[in-house]
């Protein structure tokens, strides 16, 4: 009787534990703490660089063709939650379990191609900038909020988001985890742009 309880018991382990992602698919703690370790880098290490800026040095443009310093930052925050919604809905991923190995390899490799910038991307009509925010205080409190709510995310997420993939083109295949991974690079890619504007010779004094 008891051989039978206990085989019994294994087997509802198992069912048990073949109907949700193993648990190297989910997020450990170590993977949450250095993605939310990130947002908090390089949400701070932006906002140094702006809150001193004057309206003038906020909308400054060096040429027709550039972005100011208010529409580096309206892009950032609008790419934000575009991003996350494809870890919210990993349905529209493929399920790739046998991919899982070597995702921190993997990100390091995306996050080395976003910051350095070699490739130009044309931003999407939802994340291109329209002048939302005024001065460098608006977009500070909106961007806190923004990335507030980005962290509690990551904290409560229990999905098997680093076995589900799908291509993002020069990169290859990334998964859910690669992708909260990028809303930081993406930060930083653009902080580096941003750094360009405020140094143009032309830049208000």
């Amino acid at each position: 009787m008891k051989k039978l309880l206990s085989t019994t018991m294994l087997m509802v382990i198992w069912i048990l534990g073949s109907s949700f992602g193993g648990e190297n698919e989910t997020l450990t703690k170590e993977d949450k703490k250095e993605i939310i370790n990130y947002l908090k880098t390089s949400q701070s290490d932006l906002i140094e660089s702006i809150k001193g800026l004057t309206d003038e040095q906020w909308t400054f443009k060096p040429n027709e063709e550039s972005w100011s310093v208010a529409e580096i930052c309206e892009h950032i925050i609008k790419a934000e939650p575009v991003v996350l919604k494809r870890v919210v809905n990993l349905e529209g991923m493929e399920y790739k379990p046998d991919q899982v190995e070597g995702y921190r390899e993997k990100g390091n490799e995306m996050i080395e191609f976003i910051v350095g910038r070699s490739q130009k991307f044309q931003a999407p009509e939802p994340i291109t900038p329209e002048g939302a925010y005024k001065t460098p205080a608006s977009f500070i409190e909106a961007f806190k909020s923004r990335r507030s709510e980005t962290k509690g995310f990551v904290k409560a997420l229990d999905k098997p988001v680093k076995a589900y993939f799908e291509n993002f083109g020069p990169v290859g295949e990334v998964s859910g985890y690669h992708w909260l991974m990028f809303i930081s690079a993406h930060t930083e890619r653009h902080h580096a742009q941003l750094k360009e504007v405020l140094a143009n010779p032309d830049f208000p004094i």
